[in-house]
C-alpha cells in the first residue's frame, strides 16, 4: 500500500514561483539522491526531503544565483512505500539536466543513493507515481533514467534497469522483488584522504562528534559520539561549517578536514557554545528591531530563533537581515510564547520578546528521561474524523502524557481531544498547527519526550 504525503503534511516551504511550461509527452525521469543516503527510517527520509528543498531554494541552488523556485523534483519516494509531494503534476521540473528533459518529462527521486538498492516498496511507490502522472498529469508512456538527459551515474544501476523495464509499457509490471545490486563504488585512489565524511566509521569520527557536542550541547540526542558518520552527524557538521563561515562542497556530505578541525578548535576555545546546558543564551543587544533592520542585533535574534527551532529560517539563516522570513518566524515564536505582537505583519523584538526567548531556550535543555521512546513513525497520518484506532494512536497519547501529564486518556482512539492535544503541542513546538500527526510532528514529539 502506498501512502502519499502532501506538501502541507510535510511542512514544506511554499514555492517562490510555478512554471506550467511543461508538456510531459516523454513521460517521467527517475533520479536518486546522489551519494549513499543511509536512510534508516521514514523520519530520516522526510528530513532529507525537506533539506533538499531548502538546499535547492538557497542561494546558488539549482545553478541559480538566488536559489531555485522550489525543490527540483515533482515527486519523491522512499523505501517504505511513501510518496512525497514536490512540484506536483502540471509543473515543470528543475531536475532533469536539460531543457528537453524538463520540458517533456516529470522528475521522481528515490530517497536513496549510490551503492544502495531500492526496496520492493520503493518500486511499488514508483509505479504509483508513474500511473498517477499518466492518468492525471498527461504523461506519456516513457520512463527514463536521469542519465538519458545528461552525463551522470544517476539513478544508479538498479533504477536504470527498472526504468528500462517500465519504459513504454502500458501495463506496468508488478514484480517488486529484489533488483540486482550494483558493485560497490571504487575507492578514489588518486586523492589522499585527509578528512572524514558520511559513511566513515572509527576513532576519528568519534573524536569529531565529541567536538560537535562540545561546540553545541543544546541537543545532545541529535549528535551522539557513536563513531558512525551518518545523516545526523552530517547535518550538525554542515550547521557548524555554516556558523563559522566555511562552505561545504556538498551540504549532505560535508568533509571534515584540517581547516574544519582548526575552526572547531578555535570555536570551542573561544566559548562558542552559547546554547549549551551550562551556558544559557545571553543577549548582548537590547535595541528594538523589526522588519527592514540589519546588523548584529538582528543576527543575534536569528541565532536565537534557530536555537529555539532548528527548522527556523531555512532559506537565509542568520544573515543579519530582518526580512520576510525572519518576520514570519518571529511571529511564530511570539504566538508560541503567548505574546501579542503590535502588528502581526511587523512584529517588534524588544526586551519582553528577548526575555521570553531566554525562558524558552532555558527550557530546551534535555529534561529527565520519561523512560518512554515513541519509536519510529508508524507510516499513517493520525487525524479525525473518522476516529482512528490503533496502537500508534495509543503510543501518541502516551507520548503526549509524557510531555504534559494527564492530558489524554490512553484509549487508542484519535478523537477531538487527541486532535486538540496535537494542536497544542504543535503550537508550542513551533511546528505547523493542523491537528494532524504526520512524520514531522511525530519526530519532534519523539525527541521531546525520550
Amino acid at each position: 500500500m502506498v501512502t502519499f504525503f502532501s506538501r502541507a503534511e510535510l511542512g514544506m516551504q511554499a514555492p517562490r514561483s510555478v512554471s506550467r511550461n511543461v508538456a510531459p509527452t516523454a513521460g517521467l525521469t527517475v533520479h536518486y539522491g546522489g551519494g549513499a543516503q543511509r536512510i534508516a527510517s521514514v523520519e530520516q527520509a522526510v528530513d532529507r526531503w525537506l533539506r533538499w528543498q531548502a538546499m535547492h531554494m538557497s542561494p546558488g541552488g539549482l545553478g541559480t544565483r538566488n536559489g531555485g523556485a522550489d525543490i527540483a523534483y515533482n515527486f519523491g519516494f522512499d523505501d517504505w512505500g511513501n510518496v512525497y509531494a514536490g512540484r506536483g503534476l502540471g509543473v515543470r521540473s528543475g531536475a532533469n539536466g536539460s531543457n528537453e528533459g524538463n520540458q517533456t518529462t516529470y522528475a521522481a527521486c528515490w530517497i536513496g543513493g549510490k551503492g544502495e538498492t531500492p526496496s520492493a516498496k520503493a518500486l511499488e511507490a514508483l509505479n504509483w507515481i508513474i500511473e498517477r502522472a499518466r492518468a492525471e498529469g498527461g504523461a506519456g508512456l516513457g520512463v527514463h533514467p536521469h542519465s538519458k538527459w545528461r552525463a551522470t551515474a544517476c539513478p544508479g544501476v538498479p533504477l536504470r534497469n527498472r526504468a528500462a523495464d517500465l519504459d513504454g509499457r502500458q501495463d506496468l509490471p508488478k514484480n517488486f522483488g529484489d533488483l540486482p545490486v550494483p558493485p560497490p563504488p571504487e575507492a578514489d585512489e588518486d586523492e589522499e584522504r585527509t578528512y572524514v565524511t558520511v559513511g566513515d566509521r572509527g576513532a576519528d569520527v568519534r573524536s569529531w562528534q565529541e567536538k560537535l557536542m562540545a561546540w553545541n550541547s543544546n541537543d545532545p540526542d541529535a549528535h551522539k559520539a557513536d563513531g558512525d558518520f551518518g545523516p545526523k552527524t552530517a547535518r550538525w557538521t554542515t550547521r557548524f561549517m555554516n556558523a563559522v563561515g566555511l562552505t561545504p562542497r556538498n551540504p549532505d556530505k560535508p568533509r571534515v578536514g584540517p581547516k574544519t578541525l582548526e575552526a572547531m578548535d578555535k570555536a570551542v576555545k573561544e566559548g562558542a557554545d552559547r546554547f549549551g546546558r551550562d551556558h544559557p543564551f545571553e543577549f548582548t543587544h537590547s535595541a528594538h528591531i523589526r522588519r527592514g533592520d540589519r546588523g548584529p542585533a538582528v543576527q543575534e535574534w536569528q541565532e536565537a530563533l534557530r536555537a529555539w527551532n532548528s527548522r527556523a529560517l531555512p532559506r537565509f539563516g542568520p544573515d543579519g537581515d530582518f526580512g520576510a522570513e525572519t518576520t514570519e518566524w518571529t511571529r511564530r515564536f511570539m504566538v508560541a510564547a503567548a505574546l501579542v505582537p503590535s502588528s502581526p505583519d511587523n512584529p517588534v523584538v524588544g526586551p519582553r520578546t528577548r526575555e521570553a526567548m531566554g525562558r524558552a531556550l532555558a527550557g530546551t535543555a534535555p529534561a529527565p528521561s520519561s523512560g518512554f521512546d515513541l519509536g519510529p513513525y508508524p507510516g499513517r497520518l493520525l487525524r479525525q474524523p473518522p476516529i482512528l484506532k490503533g496502537d500508534d494512536v495509543a503510543r501518541f497519547q502516551r507520548a503526549i502524557n509524557a510531555w504534559r501529564p494527564g492530558t489524554l486518556e490512553e484509549d487508542g482512539a484519535y478523537g477531538p481531544k487527541s486532535e486538540q492535544a496535537c494542536r497544542t503541542f504543535q503550537g508550542e513546538a513551533g511546528a505547523r498547527v493542523d491537528g494532524v500527526v504526520g512524520p514531522v510532528t511525530w519526530r519532534v514529539l519523539r525527541r521531546r519526550v525520550r
